[in-house]
Parts: C-alpha cells; structure tokens; sequence
C-alpha cells in the first residue's frame, strides 16, 4: 500500500479480509467481536498508521470523543509531581482509546454565560480532587459523566459523584507493617496537610493498624507547623522511634532538618512519606507509592463506562498501594 496515502477501516477490512463493521468494532474496543480479531486489527492498524477520522466519528455519533480533566485556576496541582504523572498517563491511555483528551479551566462550566475553551461539553470530564465539590454547578446537567480523581477536598465528604482514590488507608497500614517489622517502637505521625481527606485517612489507616500491635501511648499525631526542632530532638532521645510523614514534601523537610541536627537515618530514627515522588527517591526515603499509571487506568475504564451508559458499581475504586524501602528505614 502507497505509505502516502492515508489508510480507512475500508482499506484495513479489504487487507483483512474482514467487514468493515467488524473493523470498525475491534477499533472501538467492543465486546462485541472476538479476542482474536479485535488483535489483528490492533496490529494492522498500527503496522499501516491507521488514525481515525475524529470529525466524521463525531457526526456518527453525536458524540465529541473528548474527554476534560478540570484542575483549579491556580495551576498549583502541577506542581505535584503525582498529578503530573497521573494526567500524563490519562492523555496516553485516552489516546489509545481514541479519545480526545483536555484541560479546563473551572471558570469554563460555573455559569452559563461564560464561553470560550468548553462551548462543546466533552463527553465525560475528570476533576481533580482538591477542587470542591461544586465546582461544576451551572453547565454540567444532571447524570453526567464525572469523575472525581483522588477527591481531597473536604466537601467530598458526603458527595455521591463518583471517584477514583489510591488506598490510603491501606497504604499508611502497609506503612505501618513496614516500621514495626523495622523495630519501631514508637510511632510519630506527622500530618502535612489538615484540611485534606487523604490525609487523614493516611492517619486513620496508619492509627489503626499500629493499634492492632502496641500501646495506644505509643502513638501521636502532630501537624508539620507544630514539629520544632526540640520536639524532634526529645523523640529521637529515645530509642525505636519513628517518623511518618503524610506527603514526601513534609517527610523531606523533616529529613533536611534532622540531617541538619546530625541525626542518623534509620539509626537514631526511622522516617516514612507517602507519594513516592521522584525528590523523595534523591533522598532515599522510604514512601508508600501513590500509583498514578494504575490510578490513571482505573479512571478512565470507569469513564468509558459511564460514557457508554453502562452501569458502575457504586463504591468507589481503591488502588492499590505499594511501598518502597530507601535508606531512611
């Protein structure tokens, strides 16, 4: 075939042997047709660069094949090495799906008379979690498709939209297991950020499972504000202690300020975060891993659900979370 001409689902099903409806199916990902077909027409798609005609497929289907992620006006997400990685991995698995993928701004659905990036609503919108629950009020009609990722904000709380979280409480449990199994014997919980749910599900999950194996008076809570140095310096008087922090943000500070008191890791003490961020690797920190390619993957396949009308279960799916050991324990 001319590699200059671009290549249709009519010239795949002619070099299959297929039908085109049957082409057309396989692309789509349909259950509907066969394992073993669906993969054929994967690999000659992609041997012959195969891309499909999005304006056509939306007059078809009345459908815009977009999908929105809304993060806040702040931009302040991006900063957050795990938001970086989780959208990245959106958009590329969204593209495979032969989805469009963009970024909005929320001023785009507050009120109706405001136009502009969204005038065409995408089929299915993400929302970062650290936006309230309301944030798409005016634009967005009942029964819509959305989809809250990693919902923080403490008005989801109480929201019915449906979600997509890492198992934080599972993770800062695992955590847990991994600092006792070190020999901690008192356990420091440092909580980065107050008004944030996955935090304090980090500390429930983390409280709990501690509980299970020793004392209650060998647990506390404190914010990050609230950790001087003399407060550092009287729990690492005492041997077996250790320190786990929210978020690797506060973990590194932690680790900076006790390197700086000449305090050894994990000799004196043993410190934890939670993220497992690319800074937090630099240093060897010992982290619960915050899997933004699983995160990503279980997103989406719940959004072409719910695109595609069919029903989803009404709990909200938990990702699994790992840990990785560094130097600090």
């Amino acid at each position: 075939m001319n590699a200059k001409k671009k290549i249709t689902q009519v010239d795949l099903a002619r070099l299959l042997g297929f039908d085109r409806s049957s082409v057309s199916l396989a692309l789509s990902h349909s259950d509907r047709i066969s394992n073993e077909t669906r993969r054929k027409v994967l690999e000659a798609a992609r041997k012959y660069n195969y891309r499909p005609n999005m304006a056509a497929r939306q007059l078809r289907s009345a459908k815009s094949n977009l999908l929105g992620l809304v993060i806040p006006d702040t931009f302040q997400a991006l900063s957050e090495p795990v938001v970086v990685r989780t959208i990245q991995a959106l958009a590329s698995k969204a593209a495979r799906q032969g989805m469009i993928f963009a970024i909005f701004s929320p001023a785009a659905f507050a009120e109706p008379e405001i136009t502009g990036a969204a005038t065409h609503l995408p089929d299915g919108l993400f929302v970062w979690g650290d936006m309230a629950s309301d944030t798409l009020n005016s634009r967005i009609p009942d029964g819509h498709p959305v989809l809250v990722l990693d919902p923080n904000h403490l008005s989801y709380s109480k929201s019915a939209l449906a979600s997509v979280k890492p198992d934080n409480a599972g993770g800062a449990a695992a955590m847990v297991r991994h600092l006792l199994d070190c020999g901690a014997k008192r356990l420091l919980f440092v909580m980065v950020l107050e008004d944030h749910l996955g935090h304090a599900e980090r500390w429930k999950g983390g409280r709990e499972e501690w509980l299970r194996h020793k004392p209650g008076r060998s647990v506390s809570c404190t914010t990050l504000a609230q950790v001087t140095d003399q407060t550092l310096r009287e729990f690492v008087a005492k041997p077996g202690g250790a320190i786990f922090c929210s978020s690797d943000g506060g973990a590194i500070e932690l680790w900076r300020r006790l390197k700086e008191m000449g305090v050894m890791m994990p000799g004196d003490v043993k410190l934890a975060g939670f993220d497992d961020t690319p800074a937090a690797r630099l240093i060897g920190l010992t982290s619960a891993v915050f899997d933004c390619e699983r995160l990503a993957e279980a997103a989406l396949t719940q959004m072409l659900k719910m695109v595609a009308g069919k029903k989803t279960s009404g709990a909200s799916p938990l990702v699994p979370v790992s840990i990785h050991q560094g130097t600090t324990t």
